[in-house]
């Protein structure tokens, strides 16, 4: 992460943010993306933990851990400490203390008194690991992401529509680039801190919706071939939503291709940044 340089950054990290459990010459590589607060996060760890540190051992595979805060404060506290312990070596020893120790989601839990004691469980009793986690080092970096969308939902409301009430949090190639769909990072609480109503991937959308027609989807999610907007409306099909992108609706040529060299310059400066 860290996109703009300036963000205080933990070193033992990979450039997009996760930590690298096993040889970076394994033959496959594992991402997995989790929140210490999640308890889908922990309940993959309690199935397939033990499994994966057996390959890690054999050489047969990596784990990249990008670790998120969906979760709200405790969260944060959460990945602060384990950037803490990635510096210091003993980042999977954390992992393991925090799930097994999870508490209920949003009741202030991993409070600076509990990282403290789950450390010197993990075997870390340095000064600086508890300076770090006292004074939330790295959570600033941690929220980078959550910090982006406060600032676009401001400068969206200033420049285009005050009354913006929803979002469409897509990311197109940096989602696959990172392996992530941003809506993994709007939590329910962002979105009411922000003073919108929905995102537009969110599964209280997406789940609600009879038919889903998308410009660029292929079947299931179906378009003009075979099934279209017309038909939809036809047979009284509801709720509809309909999402489409402007590089394929908008008529302007000139608006199409500033929108392409936007992107162009976004993919430019995720390459060559810090």
């Amino acid at each position: 992460m860290n996109f703009d340089g300036t963000t205080p950054t933990p070193a033992r990290h990979t450039l997009d943010g996760g930590v690298l459990v096993g040889s970076d010459g394994a033959r496959r590589r594992l991402v997995v993306f989790e929140d210490a607060q999640c308890p889908y996060s922990r309940q993959f760890e309690e199935v397939s933990g033990d499994l994966l540190r057996r390959e890690v051992a054999a050489g047969a595979v990596a784990v990249e851990y990008r670790m998120r805060c969906f979760l709200g404060p405790e969260s944060v506290r959460a990945v602060n400490a384990l950037a803490l312990a990635a510096e210091a070596g003993r980042f999977d020893e954390l992992r393991r203390e925090l799930f097994a120790a999870q508490p209920p989601e949003h009741t202030g839990g991993f409070t600076t008194e509990d990282l403290l004691d789950f450390g010197r469980r993990a075997g870390m009793a340095s000064p600086d690991y508890a300076a770090g986690v006292r004074e939330g080092r790295y959570e600033a970096w941690a929220q980078e992401i959550e910090e982006a969308f406060r600032r676009n939902c401001s400068a969206f409301r200033h420049r285009w529509n005050p009354h913006l009430e929803s979002v469409a949090a897509h990311g197109d190639w940096i989602n696959r680039r990172l392996a992530f769909t941003n809506h993994e990072f709007v939590s329910p609480a962002l979105l009411a801190e922000c003073g919108l109503r929905f995102e537009a991937y969110g599964d209280d959308i997406m789940g609600g919706a009879d038919v889903y027609l998308s410009d660029v989807a292929r079947s299931p999610l179906r378009w003009a071939a075979g099934y279209g907007l017309a038909d939809a409306l036809r047979d009284a099909r509801g709720p509809i939503y309909l999402l489409t992108h402007e590089r394929r609706w908008h008529n302007a040529g000139t608006v199409k291709l500033a929108a392409d060299f936007d992107r162009l310059a976004d993919e430019f400066r995720y390459r060559l940044r810090a």
